[in-house]
């Protein structure tokens, strides 16, 4: 957004340059994660158009702008139709697949994330994991109260959203018994 937009004053912005920009977003406004340069999903442009709004909205009421160009502008009904025929298409897996991708990672030095995965953990929330301070191995609970990812090249670490975002989850026997090893000193 910042590459198409981030030179523009605010108020030479049309609601033209807003489909522009999501009609970019959608074929060609990858910059990391997948395949750089494809067009981003449509839950990534509904979320990046919903904070462009709520900035114009602010930049509105501040007197910045005179209206909020952003506010009528729609992701386009066909790209819509054909991100949810993807998600109908999606199926999770049976307990025979799972069995078998977990048999397939143990002894895989990710074993223990991606059996977080399958919790439904999030991969910053798996890796914003703290031993003495999340995971009760007696009680086998994980406290997930704390995101890590890498931003720009930097560790950034920081907790949740909201205080819904802080839960408990149950932690699965498989892996915290290889926690419980790798906790152990050598030897014993």
């Amino acid at each position: 957004m910042r590459e198409r937009l981030g030179s523009w004053r605010l108020q030479a912005l049309t609601e033209e340059d807003i489909d522009d920009l999501v009609s970019w977003m959608l074929t060609a406004g990858r910059k990391r994660g997948g395949k750089v340069g494809s067009g981003l999903g449509v839950r990534s442009v509904q979320l990046t158009l919903g904070r462009f709004r709520s900035a114009l909205a602010v930049a509105v009421r501040r007197k910045l702008v005179v209206r909020n160009v952003a506010q009528y502008t729609q992701i386009p009904r066909d790209a819509r139709r054909k991100a949810a025929e993807v998600k109908a298409t999606r199926t999770p897996w049976n307990e025979e697949e799972v069995r078998t991708f977990v048999s397939a990672v143990r002894g895989d030095r990710s074993h223990a994330p991606m059996l977080l995965s399958l919790l439904g953990m999030r991969p910053a929330e798996t890796c914003g994991l703290r031993w003495a301070q999340d995971v009760d191995l007696e009680a086998r609970t994980i406290l997930v109260q704390n995101t890590r990812t890498i931003v720009d090249g930097e560790v950034e670490e920081k907790g949740p959203k909201s205080e819904k975002g802080k839960t408990e989850a149950a932690a699965p026997c498989p892996g915290f018994r290889g926690a419980e090893v790798a906790q152990s000193p050598p030897g014993a």
